[in-house]
């Protein structure tokens, strides 16, 4: 039973993930590649990390960014990026630790955290690597994109945390 309700949770997770991401998100090109995305298509990636723990965060996080590849490709697969979007369902739960220490300004805190060092150092550092897109050139709009995601998917996330109450679950954070 906990087996199916975690896969059906996480099967939703990835499409929602995917939907958001790939569909209803705003993709600012530099230099002729996808530098900055605004959106929150991570946020279902980070629920599933702090709803069922570090492995279905990762696995979501993995699978979101493969599936919506192929079917939004938008050139080579990098699976640089699959590893970003992984952590992005890893950290939280693991910045927040046990489940009876969640609250607003933990969950402000881990997403916070998360983004920086995936949005600001680790997604410009591949940038660089991949693309040879400098740092100064995506640095602001980087930084515009971190702050509109960042306060968007913690407005939202405090709501459903105080009104729904959406991070039980059966089992702990951290497994």
């Amino acid at each position: 039973m906990r087996y199916s309700r975690t896969l059906v949770e996480g099967a939703l997770l990835i499409a929602l993930s995917v939907i958001l991401t790939r569909f209803l998100s705003v993709k600012v090109s530099i230099g002729g590649v996808d530098g900055v995305r605004i959106g929150v298509g991570t946020m279902p990636i980070i629920l599933a990390g702090l709803r069922s723990g570090v492995i279905q965060g990762a696995r979501v996080g993995a699978l979101a960014d493969i599936i919506g590849y192929f079917l939004s490709p938008g050139g080579a697969y990098m699976p640089h990026f699959t590893l970003t979007s992984a952590l992005n369902g890893i950290l939280p739960p693991l910045l927040i630790g046990k489940k009876e220490k969640l609250n607003q300004y933990r969950i402000i805190f881990s997403i916070v955290v998360t983004h920086l060092i995936i949005s600001m150092f680790l997604v410009p550092y591949f940038l660089k690597i991949l693309f040879g897109i400098p740092y100064k050139v995506i640095f602001l709009p980087r930084l515009i994109s971190f702050l509109i995601n960042v306060t968007v998917m913690n407005f939202i996330l405090i709501i459903l945390h105080k009104r729904v109450n959406i991070f039980s679950t059966h089992r702990a954070l951290v497994h």
